[in-house]
């Protein structure tokens, strides 16, 4: 292994994705909730890249602005992400329907808020 296989090894070793739950609280309110959207779309291409799957992120991401087929899209995400917990050894901690079922709840009340 040559110098500048070891220095990426490392680097891969040391990357992640994952984001505090504060900085995504953080690029909802300053994007005004479109941050989610890009959220969305990062997830599936990572998908797509480390899980090897047929997907198209963008058009996933379009689908998630089309009433019914954003509710089965974001569930699948949501399977996904507990699938790849999971395959990583992080037990279970929530139902991918009950997550969208609390994501769905919290638009329907914002919606209601924002209806003078």
């Amino acid at each position: 292994m040559n110098k500048e296989d070891k220095i990426s090894a490392d680097r891969s070793e040391q990357f992640s994705n994952i984001q505090p739950i504060g900085h995504f609280v953080i690029l909802m309110l300053a994007t005004f909730g479109l941050y989610l959207f890009y959220w969305f779309y990062r997830n599936w291409k990572q998908f797509k890249l480390h899980q090897k799957l047929e997907i198209r992120p963008g058009w996933l991401t379009v689908g998630v602005f089309i009433p019914i087929v954003n509710i089965i899209l974001l569930y699948r995400q949501f399977k996904y992400i507990r699938g790849s917990a999971e395959s990583r050894g992080i037990k279970e901690l929530y139902s991918p329907g009950w997550v969208l079922f609390g994501y769905l709840f919290l638009n329907a009340m914002v919606a209601k808020l924002s209806d003078p």
